[in-house]
C-alpha cells in the first residue's frame, strides 16, 4: 500500500496549519488545514503477489474460518440466539467469503485454472448462500430467530 502526499499550497505562517484571529475583542478562534492532494493509492500488485506467495497459510486460515463461521451461524439458528449474534455471525462469514474470492480472483488473474481453485470458489459460494440464506430467513423476524415455528425462545 503507497500512500502519496501531494504538497500543500496557501501556507500560513511559515508553514503553521492553523489561523488565529481577533474580532472586535471577542476571540474567534479559526482553524484552517489545508489538504491540498491526499491520495491513497492501492498496489494490486503487491497485494496480488503475497497472496499467490502465502497462499498455504492464507487457505489454511480461511476455510476453516468460513466453515466455522457458517456451521456457528447455523447453530445460533438452531439454539435460538439474539439476531445480533447472529448478524455478528454472518457478516463475519461474509467477510471470509470476500477474502478467499479474492484470494482465487488472484489466481485466476495469471491464468491458473485448477480443480482446486474451483474448489475453493465452490466452497465460498456455498458458505455465502448458507450465511445469506440464514440472514434472509432469521434475522429479519422476531428478537429471536429459531428453526421451530411456536417454540418457546431458550433463555
Amino acid at each position: 500500500m503507497v500512500l502519496s502526499i501531494g504538497a500543500g499550497h496557501g501556507r500560513i505562517n511559515g508553514g503553521n496549519l492553523q489561523k488565529v484571529r481577533y474580532n472586535q475583542g471577542i476571540q474567534n478562534f479559526s482553524l484552517s488545514l489545508f489538504f491540498s492532494k491526499l491520495t491513497l493509492m492501492v498496489d494490486l500488485t503487491a497485494i496480488s503477489d503475497f497472496s499467490r506467495s502465502n497462499c498455504i497459510g492464507i487457505c489454511a486460515f480461511l476455510v476453516p474460518a468460513m466453515v466455522l463461521t457458517t456451521v456457528q451461524s447455523l447453530l445460533f439458528v438452531i439454539f435460538q440466539r439474539r439476531r445480533l449474534a447472529l448478524t455478528v455471525s454472518v457478516a463475519l462469514g461474509w467477510g471470509w467469503v470476500a477474502l478467499m474470492v479474492g484470494h482465487v480472483a488472484t489466481w485466476f488473474s495469471i491464468g491458473v485454472v485448477t480443480p482446486v481453485t474451483f474448489i475453493l470458489l465452490t466452497l465460498a459460494l456455498v458458505c455465502w448462500l448458507v450465511n445469506t440464506g440464514l440472514w434472509f430467513r432469521f434475522a429479519q423476524g422476531g428478537d429471536r430467530p429459531g428453526l421451530l415455528v411456536g417454540s418457546p425462545p431458550l433463555g
